[in-house]
């Protein structure tokens, strides 16, 4: 089972962890988060993202997911990458939820969480107006 690790600008990698446990209960194994602070230097956070990765350690690997291309989160991630260590940027919900619920299963590829992720992006009045125009069909 791959571990994971959420880093982002502010709280955002805890209010994700947060939301996560709302769907799959508060002792999901294997699953950090880090958040960046406004006081905290670019060094500093990339010690931390070390450190939680060293906890983290599993033969499956780890799939780090971070909130923004071009961050400090994604930047110092990226120095840390090797054979066992995806970084996948752009975080959402409807991504993490497929990955909890699928990693149990074997290793996930990362364009199918990219997928899912882009799938989870929607406009409401666009798919409103399209099952009205669906209906409208019928």
């Amino acid at each position: 089972m791959q571990s994971i690790l959420l880093i982002s600008h502010g709280q955002m990698a805890n209010g994700v962890k947060n939301a996560l446990s709302m769907f799959f209960g508060n002792e999901v194994k294997q699953l950090e988060s880090l958040a960046l602070l406004p006081e905290m230097g670019a060094d500093e956070f990339g010690a931390q993202i070390k450190e939680k990765l060293e906890q983290l350690k599993c033969d499956d690997g780890t799939v780090i997911f971070a909130d923004v291309l071009g961050g400090t989160p994604f930047n110092q991630a990226s120095l840390l990458l090797d054979e066992k260590t995806d970084l996948i940027v752009g975080m959402n919900l409807p991504m993490l939820m497929e990955f909890l619920a699928t990693r149990e299963y074997g290793r996930i590829e990362v364009d199918h969480l990219l997928d899912v992720g882009k799938q989870g992006i929607v406009s409401a009045k666009a798919l409103f107006s399209q099952e009205t125009v669906e209906e409208d069909d019928d």
